[in-house]
């Protein structure tokens, strides 16, 4: 069975996102920030892999129920990277992909606009557009 979620999942997990940043690092965000979750395949948090004990954590709630990995920025407090699962790894399709994909993990990214604008400029400058 598949339940259409028109973007509602993605808004929950970014206020999630949120908090949790609060929760383990008592970092609070403001409108200078961006925070985007979506759908991401298992090897998301592979690239932040390298960050140090105290800038990451690994919690698992009701016995697997739902568990989250969370990892903080070096240069900027505000930039983190979160994995959500549930149930051990709900299977949910992305229909607007062709071909359709299926992931189990949710994942979320905070950060300063200024990281993401500049991200964002080396971007389109690698790809060859203004």
């Amino acid at each position: 069975m598949t339940l259409p979620m028109g973007g509602q999942l993605e808004k929950l997990f970014e206020f999630i996102a949120k908090g949790l940043l609060w929760h383990h690092w008592k970092v609070r965000l403001t409108d200078d920030h961006t925070v985007v979750a979506d759908l991401v395949p298992d090897n998301f948090l592979d690239p932040f892999s390298k960050v140090p004990p105290d800038r990451r954590v690994n919690v698992s709630l009701g016995g697997g129920t739902v568990s989250y990995q969370g990892f903080q920025g070096d240069d900027y407090a505000e930039v983190s990277a979160w994995e959500f699962t549930m149930y051990g790894g709900l299977e949910t399709i992305d229909e607007t992909q062709r071909p359709p994909h299926t992931y189990r993990k949710i994942g979320a990214t905070t950060s300063h606009k200024r990281v993401t604008e500049k991200a964002e400029r080396l971007r389109r400058l690698r790809s060859g557009r203004p």
